[in-house]
């Protein structure tokens, strides 16, 4: 067994090793186009600049509320998390301990939703995308970061028994390893289901930004 899991890590190390090196060919190719940003950069991007805006009055953070990603902001900040840490009261002003799926308390009362690689976690993003967009206020918004289901490290959570995950993806990208931990579905994960699941949900502007970085 231990010989196969060696193997097989070895084999997921040279898939990074070339997603790395075809993504910087792709950067010096497509200098112009590509220079921009990184995923993480890009979301933090529109993060900041969605927050930035005086239409915003309540925000929704889905998961991650042990690691929340505002700091005191202006305007009221809720999270909804299947998991409740501790003090979690001192970052928002309410906590909703249940499922995105199944979130009916705030029906058009936000002005922003968003989250980051948790999506990838929830066995039915459907339900989830009908519940964020009954959540909205008229004219809200909502974003997301989300791995595919076929990205590198991807495969990896879905292959590796869970007890496994954290140990390998450690060892190929140590910065990357406290995204394991939790069961993953990628239900929708990919870039047509994803938008096809958007837009049956009811959302009327749907933009995706897919990135081939391997960070």
């Amino acid at each position: 067994m231990l010989i196969v899991v060696t193997t097989f890590a070895v084999l997921l190390y040279r898939i990074k090793r070339l997603n790395e090196d075809l993504s910087r060919l792709a950067d010096r190719i497509f200098a112009r186009k590509l220079r921009d940003v990184s995923p993480q950069n890009y979301f933090s991007d529109k993060l900041q600049s969605a927050i930035s805006s005086d239409h915003i009055r309540h925000a929704l953070e889905v998961g991650s509320a042990d690691r929340p990603l505002l700091r005191a902001p202006s305007f009221a900040y809720d999270a909804i998390d299947v998991d409740r840490p501790q003090d979690v009261e001192r970052h928002f002003n309410h906590f909703f301990h249940e499922s995105i799926e199944n979130f009916t308390a705030r029906s058009g009362h936000y002005d922003l939703v968003f989250s980051q690689y948790v999506l990838e976690h929830v066995p039915d993003n459907e339900k989830a995308f009908s519940s964020i967009l009954r959540s909205l206020a008229p004219g809200g918004l909502t974003i997301h970061l989300v791995p595919l289901k076929n990205h590198p490290y991807s495969v990896i959570t879905r292959l590796l028994p869970e007890s496994m995950q954290r140990r390998v993806l450690h060892w190929l990208s140590p910065d990357e390893s406290h995204k394991a931990g939790y069961p993953v579905h990628f239900h929708c994960c990919s870039a047509t289901r994803l938008r096809q699941a958007l837009c049956e949900c009811g959302f009327q502007i749907v933009e995706l930004r897919f990135f081939w970085s391997a960070e």
